[in-house]
């Protein structure tokens, strides 16, 4: 009988220097078992070095998945117990955030019922080393958290029932288990950024919203007249934003900025590039980077408030999938795929 097995590892980048993998799933196979399987992993690192893990995991004694999850406390310089944080769920979208105490919270959208399409969220809450039970968030998919400073949470989803689907944003006030939820118009595939002020930016692919430090979010517009898809969004320390996605059925890499006190740039402002996955991130100055793939290689952009955007330069052949992270000081890292290899650059 053939066995598969996946594992979770791993490395800290510290001092400039990267430690050695480590595995942190702590599932241990049995001998009856066919499969051992670790799925989309996703990890959050707070303000303060604290950071919480989470992934699927499932072996063939089981009748769905569980979401499994380890924290990390910069104080031990160790991770915690594992834990399981969701139990009996369908192949599953999991997302997790953490604040500057520690604290996170986690969900996932799952498919009901294997082939149907029909999807559900969850949500569960850590607060002071512990994790409480995960509670329904309604049928929909995709959600995604950000803290601010204070360790309040937000939220952004999609509820798919009852139709037309929706956009819901929800708040989750500090040390407890309630979301709060506000519905944006008609949509689908939102994306969040927010800052420790509690101002926060939603995008989806026919509309963006902003939420200002009170938790209103203000009227929706639309990016762009041509069909957006693969958004993504980042914002500032003062509630400045950049938007980017692809445009149209030339796949046209665009973006449109959002400035406190102003508002939207009357139009996108194409890089211009024929792209795909774009991503984004700024600095606390209010500089972007922005990286996407085109062909067979990626590339960069960057932006800074006095000079708008640069010519993009190539960061990597034969690659795709990019992701990216930008420091408070400006510094980058970006990543990618390389047939099935990773690779990665850097930006000073």
């Amino acid at each position: 009988m053939r066995t598969l097995q996946t594992r979770i590892p791993i490395s800290w980048l510290t001092d400039g220097q990267w430690s050695n993998p480590e595995r942190i799933d702590v599932d241990t196979p049995s001998t009856t078992d066919s499969e051992n399987i670790m799925l989309q992993p996703d990890l959050a690192v707070g303000p303060n070095g604290h950071a919480v893990a989470i992934w699927l995991y499932y072996n063939s004694a089981m009748t769905g998945f569980q979401v499994n999850a380890r924290s990390y406390q910069p104080q031990s310089n160790g991770w915690g117990p594992q834990r399981q944080v969701g139990a009996n769920v369908g192949f599953a979208e999991v997302h997790v955030a953490v604040d500057g105490s520690g604290n996170a919270v986690a969900g996932w959208s799952e498919e009901t019922s294997f082939g149907t399409a029909t999807f559900q969220q969850a949500t569960n809450r850590f607060v002071n080393g512990a994790w409480g039970t995960a509670a329904p968030l309604g049928k929909g998919v995709a959600p995604q958290f950000a803290f601010d400073g204070s360790g309040n949470a937000i939220g952004i989803w999609t509820r798919s029932s009852p139709t037309p689907a929706r956009v819901m944003a929800g708040a989750m006030a500090v040390n407890t288990s309630q979301w709060s939820t506000t519905e944006l118009p008609q949509g689908g595939d939102p994306v969040l950024a927010a800052n420790a002020r509690g101002q926060a930016v939603a995008v989806w692919v026919n509309g963006a919203s902003v939420r200002d430090t009170a938790g209103t979010w203000g009227s929706t517009i639309a990016l762009d007249t041509a069909p957006i898809s693969r958004p993504a969004v980042a914002i500032d320390a003062k509630g400045n934003a950049i938007a980017i996605w692809i445009a149209g059925t030339n796949s046209e890499v665009r973006t449109r900025r959002f400035t406190v006190g102003s508002g939207w740039d009357a139009a996108p402002t194409p890089l211009p590039q024929v792209g795909n996955l774009p991503r984004i991130a700024m600095d606390a100055a209010g500089n972007a980077l922005a990286v996407w793939s085109a062909g067979a290689n990626v590339y960069a952009a960057r932006f800074t408030p006095a000079s708008g955007w640069q010519e993009p330069q190539l960061a990597g052949t034969g690659g795709s999938f990019p992701s990216l992270a930008v420091a408070q000081n400006g510094n980058a890292v970006v990543m990618w795929m390389q047939s099935d290899l990773v690779y990665a650059n850097t930006f000073q």
